[in-house]
């Protein structure tokens, strides 16, 4: 089953009288179970292509169909709501509210969709307790390292077991244990769950697990390839 289907995306930004063009005529379809690395340059396009298949962006042209159903004409509103359902979202820059615990990170989505704070706190201490962050549920961001944010991170994005989990260079800030680790996780939901990945990256410990590779050059996507 498809899951995500773009149909020559284009995207163009306008940098005071420079015209951007960050994507260039994207096809790529998304099947449920995939696990697929984007790979490409800094400023390939790879961040753009995740924030418009994420819904967080919006394609200058071109066509994005979730579940086979085209994405442009949606009210935000409803956007809003597919994205809180079927995506997760590991941000290279973490994206953690300052004033919230590790727990409480975790916890959001949950309660955004609403889900009670007693099943909400013990589904995120599971999460927590995969990433090896339990320790650290009390702790706010500030009081964590650049890794432990990162795997922290990682827990919200899985908690709703989504069935596409974006991931813009998800283990960039963690060293090789524990880059291992959450591979391992993530692999293992892949697997038994049939939860869809799609990473950009450029960590050679992705790509030798991942079923597909996207190579992404100057906003074109040049090889597309199963491993």
């Amino acid at each position: 089953m498809i899951i995500t289907e773009l149909k020559d995306v284009h995207k163009r930004y306008h940098l005071g009288e420079t015209q951007v063009k960050a994507l260039c005529g994207v096809s790529l379809s998304i099947a449920e179970g995939d696990l697929i690395a984007v790979w490409g340059a800094s400023g390939s396009g790879k961040s753009t292509l995740l924030n418009i298949i994420g819904l967080i962006d919006e394609p200058s042209s071109g066509t994005l169909k979730l579940n086979g159903h085209e994405v442009g004409e949606m009210p935000d509103n409803v956007k809003t709501d597919l994205r809180s359902r079927y995506m997760g979202f590991i941000f290279q820059n973490f994206n953690l509210m300052p004033i919230l615990t590790a727990l409480e990170n975790v916890m959001l989505p949950l309660q955004v969709q609403g889900v009670s704070a007693a099943e909400a706190k013990e589904k995120a201490l599971n999460c927590l307790q995969s990433v090896g962050m339990e320790r650290f549920a009390l702790h706010r961001p500030d009081k964590l390292s650049g890794g432990q944010r990162q795997r922290v991170a990682i827990a919200r994005g899985l908690v709703t077991e989504p069935k596409l989990l974006i991931c813009d260079e998800p283990t960039a800030n963690l060293d090789f244990e524990n880059a291992e680790r959450v591979m391992d996780l993530m692999c293992e939901l892949n697997q038994k769950r049939g939860i869809t990945f799609l990473f950009s990256t450029h960590d050679t410990r992705l790509i030798d697990r991942v079923k597909r590779i996207v190579y992404l050059e100057d906003g074109t996507i040049v090889k597309d390839e199963r491993a």
